[in-house]
């Protein structure tokens, strides 16, 4: 798409030229560039939670054949602290394993749109623009909403991966008998 810059308004708008506007028969709402933005904004925002999810399931995996790979290493050298190396290798890894299934544990999400809202707004007699304006701005505040929920799991997954490094250096040390 090629965007062209109004200079007349300080900050510099990109808007959409006549020879790039969708050609549709039915009319284009003034609101068609927000409504996309924020489709787009929701779409990666439900990725993004499912990427971070994903990840850290991976987490937990890599981390249990690490474990079990470091524990049951053969011709290791035990020092005086293999003991308590191994129990806060496993506590750090029971950490891991919690923080994960919390992740994966189904969250509340608010949904971008239902199917009802639409209808009511059609119903109500909304003309596009007021209606794509609406569904633009419900976008943002699903997206607002959502926004705490992964931020949240963020964070979790932040606390997974410093787990995960925390039972790999402690069974490490473990291993050459520190």
């Amino acid at each position: 798409m090629r965007f062209s810059r109004r200079r007349s308004s300080p900050p510099a708008v990109a808007t959409l030229t006549a020879a790039t506007a969708p050609s549709n028969d039915v009319s284009s709402s003034r609101y068609d560039l927000a409504l996309t933005e924020a489709r787009r904004g929701f779409d990666e925002q439900a990725t993004q939670m499912t990427r971070v999810r994903t990840t850290m399931t991976g987490l937990l995996a890599s981390g249990g054949v690490t474990f079990s790979v470091l524990v049951i290493a053969t011709g290791q050298p035990m020092g005086a602290n293999q003991q308590k190396l191994l129990i806060a290798a496993a506590v750090a890894f029971g950490i891991l394993a919690i923080c994960v299934v919390v992740g994966a544990w189904p969250r509340k999400v608010t949904p971008g749109v239902r199917p009802v809202d639409l209808i009511v707004w059609a119903d109500e007699g909304d003309l596009p623009d007021t209606a794509a304006r609406n569904l633009a701005l419900h976008y943002e505040d699903a997206y607002e909403a959502n926004k705490k929920q992964l931020d949240r799991l963020t964070h979790l997954h932040m606390v997974c991966l410093f787990m995960f490094a925390l039972t790999i250096v402690i069974l490490t040390a473990r291993l050459i008998g520190v």
